[in-house]
């Protein structure tokens, strides 16, 4: 698997959380963005429904740099705007140090497919911007968090997967190419905490941080 440094990506990681980014584009300039019309946001999400192949990119087993796994993606369109991502278990895991859990996921777990609702913002010369929010649906303050039952050493606990969703322009797609970034905060496990991951201007988790890079084919 393919490792890069963190101290070579730091920057990344913060501006794909808070500000907007152009890493599909060659257009760089951010500063003059076009509205976009009802038409506009009809025929992007068209543009952007199928079926993806690419890297997931998440924080390496010494947290000072990425690795990456392949990984499928489903989006759809008008009427659900969503992104369905395969996450392994394992990944989501890392970031406790409850014992239980982290063997549950390496041994019974296997992927989960994370639903990220989109919605879209600026678009500037065909490359669109978008808000991603895992997991969430409007109205439901539960609706954050990706829930799973997992049995292992004769146990069944249900485990609770909370993802951050205060931040816009998380996702951008570009001539067939997308990226999505997206931001574990806590894990729960029969509702008791059992990790809390810091995602903020100033400082972010390693094992909060997910990336995908996909292409549609």
């Amino acid at each position: 698997m393919k490792k890069i440094f963190y101290i070579l990506y730091g920057m990344l990681l913060m501006t794909g959380a808070f500000t907007i980014t152009s890493c599909l584009s060659d257009d760089n300039d951010s500063d003059d963005y076009d509205g976009i019309t009802p038409e506009d946001y009809t025929y992007y999400m068209n543009q952007m429904t199928g079926d993806y192949t690419g890297k997931l990119f998440f924080a390496g087993e010494n947290l000072n740099e990425l690795d990456s796994i392949a990984t499928t993606a489903t989006v759809t369109g008008v009427g659900d705007s969503c992104v369905y991502v395969s996450v392994p278990l394992v990944n989501l895991a890392r970031g406790t140090n409850d014992d239980w859990l982290k063997a549950a996921a390496e041994e019974e777990g296997g992927n989960v497919t994370l639903a990220i609702k989109y919605y879209l913002y600026r678009v500037k010369d065909g490359d669109v911007f978008f808000g991603a929010y895992p997991q969430y649906k409007f109205g439901d303050p539960d609706s954050t968090k990706k829930t799973v039952s997992l049995t292992y050493d004769g146990e069944t606990h249900d485990v609770d997967f909370w993802f951050y969703c205060n931040t816009n322009y998380n996702g951008e797609f570009y001539r067939n190419k997308l990226q999505v970034y997206f931001y574990l905060v806590g894990i729960q496990v029969d509702g008791s905490t059992v990790s809390n991951l810091t995602v903020s201007s100033s400082y972010l988790s390693p094992e909060s941080y997910f990336r995908v890079l996909l292409t549609k084919f």
